[in-house]
């Protein structure tokens, strides 16, 4: 989670974020950015080539707060939603699937081909696994992006710990 905190009003910040955003459903848009702005959160995610898309690339989530004269940002990295609704839905048919293999294998007089469901079930796990986070890692670099298309759209700043975090990283008490 990283939070940032920028002198502009909410309101500000909503204006400029829409002015900055192609919205989604936009192909040959210009800007670098494409997302949503609503008074709810922020997600957005860096354009890609409308040849190419990684459905498991970053995508940051934020929510704004009021802050003194200014506004206090709360951002994650998040996979889209319908990413995560796919894949929950993927592993879950996997697992049932499978579970049928395990099942099979568990009974006594079980054939040698449930050894064959087994693997298909791990290895329907693994390439899961493998597909979210290669699809992730090949574009880890646009975390950085979306931080600095923040920080410069909104004259936001890393914002200071608050009092809890003080504490705990002040010297000579314990962690």
């Amino acid at each position: 989670m990283i939070r940032l905190h920028s002198p502009m009003s909410i309101e500000d910040c909503f204006a400029r974020l829409r002015s900055e955003l192609d919205p989604p459903w936009k192909i040959f848009g210009r800007k670098p950015v494409v997302g949503t702005v609503t008074r709810a959160r922020l997600l957005v995610h860096k354009r890609t080539s409308v040849f190419v898309r990684n459905s498991f690339q970053p995508h940051l989530s934020a929510t704004f707060q009021p802050d003194g004269g200014g506004t206090s940002i709360t951002c994650r990295f998040v996979l889209h939603p319908f990413t995560v609704a796919f894949m929950v839905l993927w592993v879950t048919a996997v697992l049932l699937v499978g579970g049928g293999a395990v099942g099979e294998l568990v009974r006594p007089n079980h054939s040698d081909e449930a050894w064959a469901g087994v693997f298909v079930l791990f290895g329907m796990l693994a390439f899961a696994a493998a597909l979210v986070g290669g699809g992730w890692w090949l574009n880890a670099s646009d975390k950085d992006l979306l931080i600095k298309f923040l920080t410069s759209k909104l004259q936001a700043v890393a914002a200071p710990p608050n009092h809890a975090q003080r504490l705990a990283h002040a010297p000579g008490l314990p962690v």
